[in-house]
C-alpha cells in the first residue's frame, strides 16, 4: 500500500492512477484517508453499511 498527500497526487495524478491498477493507493487528507479503487463495475458496492 502506498500512502501519499493531496499535494503529491495533484502533481503526479497520472502516475497514481496507473499505480492504483497494481497496488492500493491511499491519499492522506488531514486526519482521514481516501482510497483509490479501480473497477470495471462502477455500481458495485465496496464498503459495508458501517
Amino acid at each position: 500500500m502506498k500512502v501519499t498527500t493531496t499535494k503529491d497526487i495533484r502533481n503526479k495524478i497520472k502516475d497514481y492512477f496507473e499505480s492504483a491498477e497494481k497496488e492500493r493507493i491511499s491519499i492522506k487528507r488531514g486526519n482521514k484517508y481516501v482510497n483509490l479503487t479501480v473497477t470495471d463495475e462502477p455500481d458495485k458496492v465496496f464498503l459495508g453499511e458501517k
